[in-house]
């Protein structure tokens, strides 16, 4: 797989929330997730954490993506299904030895009028 396909199917993997695993497996072992507030170390943390929240966002869609050799820059919006508010988040990727090796993501809640657009 090369970077684009990788991204897009590790993106795709996470909506759907009856088996983690498989966003699991496009994950290095050390992968590391910062959003900003605080980072989560390993893959398998990364799966423990979402399996808390198996809830699935609903209308999510992409916005843009950009990919190189080694990594990539996505942007998507989506809504919360627990308490219906639409963000648009930013994700750059970084791609090592066929595997997702990082996740730099930037979160912004979307206002009402840009939701209703």
């Amino acid at each position: 797989m090369d970077a684009e396909e990788l991204i897009t199917a590790y993106w795709r993997s996470w909506q759907d929330p009856s088996d983690f695993a498989e966003m699991e497996s496009y994950l290095a072992d050390d992968f590391v997730f910062d959003a900003g507030a605080g980072e989560l170390v390993g893959a398998a943390t990364v799966r423990a954490m979402v399996e808390q929240n198996p809830e699935p966002w609903v209308d999510v869609r992409m916005v843009d993506a950009a990919y190189w050799d080694d990594g990539g820059v996505i942007v998507y919006e989506g809504t919360g299904s627990r308490g219906g508010i639409r963000h648009r988040i930013a994700e750059l990727i970084r791609v090592r030895n066929g595997r997702i090796g990082s996740i730099s993501a930037t979160f912004a809640q979307l206002a009402a009028a840009a939701t209703e657009a």
